[in-house]
This record gives structure tokens, sequence and C-alpha cells, in this order.
């Protein structure tokens, strides 16, 4: 049921785009939006263009719409910032597991874009570390442990860069709570 609602959503922002006259490429398909080979919705009745030009280190993951979190921010050397919300007591994924993540994707103004929450409300399922990921995510959760919740500030180069993909525009800084369900 899932698959047929992504579907017809990525279809309908396909149809959107091409009645807008938007010559912006969606990206390759290599390059999934935001989870693995999802299409990020906009989730918000009205749909302001969310600000793109905030770099990670402008924000502290936190903004008007997203849930206050605070502690300690860790910047590694890519320039991926992260904060833990809660350290799991589970094993950390390994490449080429499976791992279930429920998440929320914000852009740094507050909107929601993308969350796997809604519908039928299931976490996410997808094999670590085989390159179906934004940069950033495959940097951060294997150093994640199972039960564990994160807050990523993705930089644009660990996203969608200069180019965007759909609903993301260009060089966005994106924000992600990340809850690392199972890895099996």
């Amino acid at each position: 049921m899932r698959s047929k609602t992504l579907l017809a959503i990525a279809l309908a922002l396909s149809a959107l785009l091409v009645a807008c006259g938007d010559d912006n490429e969606a990206g390759d398909a290599n390059t999934p939006v935001a989870g693995p080979a999802m299409v990020a919705t906009p989730t918000a009745a009205a749909q302001p263009t969310p600000v793109a030009s905030a770099t990670a280190l402008e924000t502290d993951g936190n903004a008007p719409g997203i849930p206050e979190l605070r502690g300690e921010i860790i910047t590694t050397p890519s320039g991926l910032r992260y904060i833990d919300e809660l350290v799991g007591t589970g094993p950390s994924p390994q490449t080429g597991q499976d791992i279930s993540v429920h998440y929320t994707g914000w852009f740094v103004d507050g909107i929601m874009f993308d969350t796997s929450r809604d519908g039928d409300g299931q976490p996410i399922v997808f094999p670590l570390g085989v390159g179906g990921l934004i940069k950033g995510w495959e940097e951060a959760l294997p150093t994640m442990q199972v039960g564990g919740k994160r807050r990523l500030i993705v930089p644009p180069n660990l996203a969608y860069g200069p180019e965007g993909r759909g609903p993301i525009p260009p060089d966005a800084t994106l924000i992600f709570d990340v809850e690392l369900i199972a890895a099996e």
C-alpha cells in the first residue's frame, strides 16, 4: 500500500513540475530524496519557498515548526552536525544490514517535507552502505545504536548539493530526526 501511495505522489509531483514548466532536473536515479529512494513530499498545506541558503553551521537544528532539541552538537570532519537525543542500547548497524528507521525531515525554516510517520506509520527499511541514501545519512547511521534517536543537520554537500532534487531546492541544508528501530 505504501509503495502505491509513494508512486502516486511521485507521479503527481512529476506532473506538477511539467505543468509548471520547471526546467530543473529532478536529479539522477542514483540520488534518492531524503531517505532511501523516496520522493519527499511537502506536508504543509501552504508551501512557502523553503530557505535554502542556510548552511549547517548557521543552524542549531531548531526552528519554528521543529520540536526543540537541546544537547551537544557534534560536528564531523565532513561538516555533518548531529545531536543525540537518546543514545541507543543495541548494536550499531553494519554495512549491508537491513535497517529500520523512523524519520522526519525539515527545511531550516521549519517546513516539514517528509516523514515516515504519516500514512501507515511504519518505519522505512533499507540496506545500509550500498549507496541508496544521501551521504549525510550514510555517515550518521552507522555511528548510532539500535534504539537511538538523533537530529541530523545535513549540509548541502552531504544532501542534494547545487542541483537539489524534486521539492528539495539547490544548496539546501536539511534537518532530520531519525530513530534507529532495528538492524538485521
